[in-house]
C-alpha cells in the first residue's frame, strides 16, 4: 500500500577534477620561486578538494601548494617549524614576484 513518502533526486557538482600542464604560468612561476630558494620541486597526485578545484573551474590558472602538515585531519595532525617557515619563504617570493 501506499506509505506517502516521495524522493526527489537532484545532482550538485561541488568539485571539479583539473590537470594542471607544464606551461601553467602559475607552475612556472611557482618552480621559479623555489628555485631561488634553492628547492627541488616535485609533483604529486592529489585527489582531495580545495579552493583551487573552484579557481580552475572558473578559468583561473592555479596550483595548489601545501604547507607543513602531517597525519592531516587526524588528532595526530602536527606542522614542523621549518617546514612553516620555508613555506613561508616560498610565498614571499611569489607575492614580490
Amino acid at each position: 500500500g501506499k506509505i506517502g513518502a516521495s524522493f526527489r533526486d537532484e545532482k550538485v557538482i561541488r568539485l571539479t577534477a583539473y590537470r594542471v600542464t607544464e606551461d601553467n604560468p602559475a607552475l612556472i612561476r611557482y618552480r621559479e620561486a623555489l628555485g631561488e630558494l634553492g628547492i627541488e620541486p616535485y609533483a604529486k597526485p592529489n585527489f582531495g578538494g580545495s579552493d583551487c578545484n573552484v579557481l580552475v573551474r572558473n578559468g583561473i590558472q592555479a596550483i595548489c601548494t601545501f604547507n607543513s602538515m602531517h597525519a592531516c585531519h587526524t588528532t595526530r595532525e602536527y606542522a614542523v617549524i621549518d617546514e612553516l617557515v620555508t613555506m613561508t619563504e616560498i610565498v614571499k617570493k611569489l607575492i614580490r614576484g
